[in-house]
């Protein structure tokens, strides 16, 4: 090869090039998706334990059975193999209504518990891609959906 060059390889992982990070999405309806292979890697569960602490402003997906009163059932959508976890209540009690979808670039799993921090979030590209309307005018604050 050419002196002076320095190439580096681009290391294949076990996650498709699709969906390399953790990636879950929180929309103004409260429905929370996570991609395959987030799901997988939190064991493939019926549901989660959707967990909110207010103090540092973030959700947490805790894997749950089918059996757990609290759990909310996560559901197939799309044919990605994507889940939903249709859980509407959480705005009226955690009072957390993002005015437009947005994702957690930051989202990590701690002790096989998904966490999502809601200052980092940002809006979605991904779901604007699809969107035939004006986008609503960005808000001033850096963290204003949540009261």
């Amino acid at each position: 090869m050419d002196q002076g060059m320095e190439w580096r390889v681009l290391p294949k992982g076990d996650v498709g090039a699709q969906f390399p990070l953790l990636y879950a999405t929180l929309n103004p309806q409260g429905s929370i998706v996570i991609s395959r292979p987030t799901h997988e890697r939190l064991g493939s569960p019926d549901g989660y334990l959707i967990m909110f602490d207010p103090l540092r402003h973030r959700l947490a997906l805790k894997p749950a059975p089918d059996s757990d009163p609290n759990a909310y059932p996560a559901r197939v959508i799309g044919r990605s193999g994507a889940k939903i976890i249709r859980a509407h209540r959480m705005i009226r009690e955690f009072g957390i209504q993002p005015p437009e979808t947005i994702e957690f670039p930051e989202a990590k799993i701690v002790d096989e518990v998904l966490i999502l921090d809601l200052q980092t979030a940002k809006p979605s590209p991904r779901a604007h891609s699809r969107c035939r309307y004006e986008r609503p005018a960005k808000p001033t604050s850096p963290f204003p959906f949540v009261k």
